[in-house]
């Protein structure tokens, strides 16, 4: 005995894009959350083993990415507005400061980007850099800046 079923295929195929949609979407979704934040903050952490340096036994911290809000998209990176990023020597002490007016940071890549005038010193005030266009990669702490580079370096007063 033989069964034969019959069916709408282009109803079957739309069930099955559909489907295929919703689940994808939900996935998607899973791994990129989106949202609108007030008070981003990011840090990065030297390893475990230099924890000795800040006496605490606690990691130091590398660097810290603030802004006064960050909007995540559905590509996965982060709009953050006013950002500030303060980078740190292993002992603590601010390294350098750098303000922008806004950016886009990668979570994937640990890198930020922006084509605004940013603007640069070390934590002494000794070095001051400005200009427009830059990349940070938070994994290495290099900032390259692309376009209407000016610097500035103060003389250091030893008392001799």
């Amino acid at each position: 005995m033989r069964i034969h079923t019959t069916y709408n295929r282009n109803a079957v195929k739309s069930a099955m894009l559909l489907a295929l949609f919703l689940f994808a979407g939900t996935f998607y979704a899973q791994q990129t959350p989106m949202g609108k934040v007030r008070g981003f903050k990011i840090g990065e952490y030297y390893s475990q083993n230099t924890t000795e340096s800040n006496g605490a036994g606690t990691p130091q911290l590398r660097s810290l990415l603030t802004g006064a809000e960050a909007v995540t998209g559905q590509d996965g990176f982060v709009r953050v507005t006013e950002p500030h990023l303060l980078i740190f020597d292993r002992d603590g002490t601010t390294n350098y400061v750098i303000d922008v007016s806004s950016c886009i940071y990668a979570p994937d890549n640990k890198a930020a980007y922006s084509s605004e005038r940013i603007t640069a010193r070390t934590g002494d005030n000794s070095f001051r850099i400005s200009g427009s266009g830059f990349l940070w990669r938070q994994t290495n702490d290099s900032l390259v800046i692309s376009n209407d580079v000016h610097s500035i370096i103060q003389k250091q007063s030893y008392g001799f």
